[in-house]
C-alpha cells in the first residue's frame, strides 16, 4: 500500500514538473512573439492613446467621488510605455526585461510616456520582476487600436465573458448559485474594471478559471486533475497580473469546484480539497514568479532575484508613506470600500431573510459545506501580509473582497432548500 501511494506521489510530482516546465516555455515563447511585433507598428495607436489619458489625468473616478469607482490611469500608462519600450531584435531579451523608456525627473507616467514616446535618447527603465503576460494581447491589439478603441472592446469582452459564466454557473448549479456570482461581480464594481487595463487581467483569469471548472469538471474529477488545473490557474495568474487581486482567481473557481462536488463530499474530503487546492494554486504562483526573476538574471545578468526579494519586503513592510501600519487598519481601508453603510443595511436585511429561511427550509448536512467559509479569510489573509501594498492601493486591492462576498452567499444560497420552496409554490398555482 505504501509502495502504490509513493509511486502515485511520484507520478504526480512528475506531471507537475511537466505542466510547469510547458507553461514556462508558453509564457517566454508568447512574450518572445508578442516583442517581435515592430514597434513602428504600434507606436502610433499608442501616440494616439495620450490625449485621452491626459485628459482624464492619473486617477479618475467614473460615476461616482467613491474610492471604488477610481481608475488606475498611472499604471496603464506605464504599461503602454512598456508595451513600446522592447527591442524587436531581441525578443526573448526584450521579454525578460519589459524595459520602457523613463525620465526620472517627471513622476507622471501620463507625461512621461508623451515626453518619451518619440525620444530616441531617452533613458530606460526596467520593470523585470513581473511577467507582463498581458502584453501578448496588449501589443497586438495596439497594432490596430488606441487605448480609447481597447477600452471599449475590452468592455464588450469582459461582459461577454461575465455573461457566459453566469449561463454556466446556472446550468451547472442553479440559477441561485448564478445570483450570487452577480451579485460578487456587482459589490466589486464589475462595470468599473475594464476601464482599467490592470484591473481587467484577473477578471479575464478568474472567468475563464470558471469556465474551465464549469465545463471539464466531470473529466477533472474523473482523472483526478484537479491539482493541475489549479497550478495552472495559480501559474497563469503569476503572468497575467500585477498584485492586483490575485486572490480572486483562486478563491472563486474553488469555491465553484467544491459546490460542483458536493453531491459526493463529506466535510473533511471538502476541508482537504480546500486546503490542498489553496497550497497547489499558492505553488503555481509562487514559482511562476520566481522562474521570471531567475531567468531574467540569468540573461540580463542583473540580480532580479536581489531586487524582487525587496520590493516583496517593501510591500509586507507595516509602514507606507511614513505610517507605521498595524493589521486592523489596512483590513478597514479595504472592507469600507464594500461593507458601507448602504451595503451592510442590505446585508442585514438578506441575513434576516436567511434565518427565517433557515428555520423553515433548511437543506440536510449543511455542515459539509461549512469548509467553504474559510476561503472567505483569504483577503484578509492577503490583507495582513501584504499590509503595505494592501493599504497604499487599497481603491482596487479591495476587490480581493469578492473572494468573501461570494464565499458567504454561496453557503447561504446553498444552505436553502430551494427545491421545498418551488414545490410548496407549485401547490399554490396549481389551486
Amino acid at each position: 500500500m505504501d509502495l502504490d501511494k509513493s509511486k502515485n506521489i511520484l507520478g504526480k510530482t512528475k506531471k507537475l514538473s511537466f505542466l510547469y516546465i510547458s507553461l514556462m516555455v508558453i509564457f517566454l515563447l508568447t512574450m518572445s512573439l508578442s516583442y517581435a511585433i515592430p514597434n513602428k507598428s504600434i507606436i502610433n495607436h499608442t501616440r494616439e492613446s495620450i490625449p485621452l489619458l491626459k485628459y482624464e489625468g492619473l486617477y479618475p473616478k467614473v460615476m461616482s467621488d467613491s474610492y471604488s469607482n477610481q481608475l488606475d490611469n498611472f499604471t496603464d500608462s506605464w504599461m503602454l510605455s512598456i508595451a513600446i519600450g522592447g527591442d524587436n531584435s531581441h525578443p526573448i531579451k526584450s521579454a525578460l526585461e519589459n524595459s520602457f523608456k523613463n525620465d526620472k525627473e517627471i513622476e507622471s507616467k501620463i507625461d512621461n510616456l508623451a515626453k518619451t514616446i518619440d525620444s530616441d535618447s531617452a533613458k530606460r527603465g526596467s520593470y523585470s520582476r513581473y511577467w507582463h503576460g498581458y502584453l501578448i494581447v496588449l501589443r497586438p491589439l495596439l497594432t490596430k487600436f488606441n487605448y480609447e478603441e481597447i477600452r471599449y472592446l475590452n468592455s464588450f469582452m469582459i461582459m461577454a465573458v461575465f455573461m457566459l459564466v453566469c449561463y454556466l454557473i446556472k446550468r451547472e448549479l442553479g440559477a441561485k448559485y448564478s445570483f450570487t456570482f452577480l451579485i460578487t461581480m456587482i459589490a466589486i464594481k464589475i462595470l468599473i474594471a475594464p476601464m482599467s487595463l490592470q484591473f481587467s487581467n484577473m477578471f479575464y483569469v478568474t472567468f475563464f478559471s470558471m469556465i474551465a471548472v464549469l465545463i471539464y469538471h466531470k473529466k477533472i474529477k474523473q482523472d483526478d486533475l484537479s491539482i493541475y488545473t489549479f497550478f495552472a490557474i495559480g501559474s497563469v495568474t503569476s503572468f497575467m497580473d500585477l498584485l492586483t487581486t490575485p486572490i480572486l482567481s483562486l478563491g472563486i473557481p474553488l469555491i465553484t469546484y467544491i459546490l460542483l462536488e458536493e453531491s459526493e463530499s463529506k466535510f473533511i474530503e471538502n476541508f482537504i480539497n480546500i486546503i490542498k487546492l489553496s497550497t497547489i494554486w499558492t505553488l503555481g504562483y509562487a514559482v511562476t514568479w520566481a522562474s521570471k526573476w531567475v531567468l531574467a538574471s540569468i540573461v540580463l545578468r542583473r540580480n532580479i532575484i536581489k531586487e524582487s526579494l525587496s520590493q516583496i519586503l517593501v510591500r509586507t513592510s507595516s509602514v507606507a508613506a511614513n505610517t507605521v501600519l498595524n493589521r486592523h487598519e489596512v483590513i478597514q481601508k479595504n472592507t469600507e470600500l464594500i461593507f458601507d453603510d448602504f451595503t451592510i443595511k442590505i446585508f442585514l436585511a438578506a441575513l434576516v431573510l436567511w434565518l427565517v429561511l433557515l428555520v423553515i427550509y433548511k437543506k440536510n448536512k449543511i455542515i459539509n459545506m461549512i469548509p467553504v467559509l474559510i476561503i472567505s479569510v483569504y483577503p484578509f489573509i492577503w490583507y495582513s501580509v501584504l499590509k503595505n501594498h494592501s493599504y497604499m492601493h487599497f481603491w482596487f486591492t479591495y476587490r480581493s473582497l469578492g473572494v468573501t462576498v461570494f464565499s458567504l452567499l454561496t453557503f447561504m444560497a446553498y444552505s436553502i432548500d430551494t427545491s421545498r420552496i418551488k414545490s410548496i409554490f407549485k401547490k399554490h398555482a396549481k389551486r
